[in-house]
């Protein structure tokens, strides 16, 4: 009977992560075609269910999640204290999501065997929805020509763009041809914190092909091919010239700007140093577990009229739930998976990792729903590794 009701948990968690990944696009086809988000309630449900799923499965396991219980213990007590006080009502569950689920991921069997097989079984179905989304309609095209950002039905091309590096990770490092045709995709959609990870993904699986290949001359062979094909592709094939002028465009201002500008990153560094210099009127129990996620709104509403957020998840990680919340999320995202991965199998987490910091630095990882697909390859990294390794 307990055994049944494990099964029953791991599989509402696993079906809810990736029902919130189909549901987005349904979201997207809604908003596109019908002007209107019909699906975002929805995913709101499957995100509640998630976060109230990931905290029954920590805390049904006190003595491997001592801290990770206090934690949630003071951020309910801190939440209901903002709601009560100050009738601030706003829950940034996402920051405090992620780690949950990868202390369930790396510490449930069940869950991890279940997330990687439904991974590995559906990741060309995946693959194909996704693509379909990305259907060349004409006006977007024109849109491209003008602006250099192509994501289809999209709104936004770095949700686009992070579902393709994920899709590059689910499909394996052996296919070096799918993956170069998913790295173009997310070059076309212009969006600099996808294009970064996804070269260097790209990089490590063609070293890993070429590795592959023991004879010397064969590796030699396979490189050069693969180098002459995408050279020729990218510089020659004149079908490629909106590519690489967008290419251009989107990544000529991280070379050309000072990082230190305000304005680098399209502001994004102005609204980190804004919310950072906030710290300093932090009290010590603020500074412990932060403040609430309505007051970083209302912060940035009246430094920069918009409630927004900082696109970097440390700093807002920092700012919600303070530096017990950041040094959390910082664990079990890129310590924790490298502690439990043998040495022999670790390069593909720490490109894993690498990915991830990227997002999460560079525009925010946490606020897209492709994060969720990414903590369910983290587990079916940790998982081949363990198959591999037990097989040896």
């Amino acid at each position: 009977m307990r055994f049944r009701n494990e099964l029953s948990i791991s599989f509402v968690l696993v079906l809810s992560i990736f029902s919130i990944v189909i549901l987005d696009i349904l979201n997207q086809l809604s908003y596109y075609f019908l002007q209107a988000r019909y699906f975002s309630a929805v995913i709101n449900v499957f995100s509640w269910i998630l976060l109230i799923v990931a905290v029954y499965c920590v805390v049904k396991k006190p003595g491997k999640f001592v801290v990770l219980i206090v934690f949630i213990t003071l951020t309910a007590v801190k939440f209901a204290f903002y709601a009560l006080v100050f009738n601030q009502f706003q829950f940034q569950k996402g920051i405090l999501l992620l780690p949950l689920l990868m202390a369930v991921f790396f510490y449930d069997d069940n869950v991890r065997a279940l997330a990687s097989n439904i991974g590995n079984k559906y990741r060309y179905l995946l693959l194909v929805l996704f693509l379909l989304t990305m259907i060349p309609f004409l006006d977007l095209w024109r849109y491209y020509a003008y602006n250099y950002r192509f994501s289809a039905i999209w709104s936004l091309p770095q949700s686009i763009a992070y579902y393709f590096v994920a899709l590059m990770f689910l499909l394996g490092k052996t296919n070096l041809f799918v993956n170069t045709i998913l790295f173009f995709f997310v070059a076309i959609t212009g969006a600099r914190s996808g294009i970064i990870p996804a070269s260097v993904y790209l990089f490590y699986v063609f070293i890993s092909n070429v590795k592959a290949n023991i004879s010397i001359v064969r590796r030699v062979t396979v490189g050069t091919v693969f180098g002459l094909a995408l050279l020729c592709v990218f510089f020659l094939a004149p079908s490629f010239r909106f590519l690489r002028e967008g290419l251009g465009y989107n990544l000529r201002p991280i070379f050309e700007e000072r990082i230190t500008n305000p304005g680098y990153g399209k502001g994004r560094v102005g609204l980190n140093v804004q919310i950072l210099g906030e710290l300093k009127n932090f009290n010590v129990v603020e500074v412990l577990i932060g403040r609430s996620a309505s007051s970083m709104y209302d912060f940035y509403s009246s430094a920069v009229g918009t409630r927004t957020w900082p696109h970097n998840d440390f700093a807002t990680a920092l700012y919600v739930y303070g530096i017990v919340g950041l040094l959390i999320y910082v664990y079990y995202l890129f310590i924790l998976p490298l502690t439990m991965i043998p040495k022999k199998k670790l390069m593909r987490m720490v490109i894993l990792e690498a990915v991830v910091f990227i997002f999460a630095f560079t525009n925010g990882f946490y606020t897209y729903f492709a994060s969720f697909l990414f903590i369910v390859i983290y587990g079916m990294v940790y998982e081949d590794s363990r198959r591999t390794c037990s097989n040896i």
